[in-house]
């Protein structure tokens, strides 16, 4: 026999809040962020995106982690402008994380040819415990 659940909001038991999930991860923060314009163009639980020099930003989260040791992938789309055999790496910087904010660096690599870039498409998540 086949079910169907549908809903608009699942929450906790009080109504008030989130379901915990169990035994399971979800990412806490995620954003696609526009570096050439720069702005956000989409976002959860992010609060602001500072550019900080060509190929270089800083992303500020609305809720804290409760600890530094959370994870961060990213991914960055090819910058056109670009010679056709190099990429594009988007990556943590070495700066000092923290558990509201993380700096982000965007490198294209062809050759000899390296250095920060800004590109139209950079995408971040987040995965750890919140504060």
């Amino acid at each position: 026999m086949t079910s169907v659940l549908n809903v608009d909001t699942i929450a906790d038991k009080a109504g008030t809040g989130p379901v915990e999930l169990t035994k399971q991860q979800a990412a806490k923060m995620w954003l696609t962020y526009n570096q050439t314009t720069p702005a956000i163009s989409d976002s959860f639980s992010v609060s602001s995106v500072s550019d900080d020099a060509t190929g270089r930003f800083t992303v500020n989260r609305t809720n804290a982690f409760s600890n530094a040791n959370y994870c961060s992938a990213t991914f960055s789309m090819r910058d056109n402008t670009n010679a056709a055999n190099g990429s594009n790496i988007s990556r943590a910087t070495d700066d000092t994380k923290t558990t509201t904010a993380m700096k982000f660096a965007t490198t294209y690599y062809s050759g000899s040819n390296n250095g920060n870039v800004d590109v139209a498409e950079n995408c971040v998540q987040s995965m750890g415990d919140l504060a």
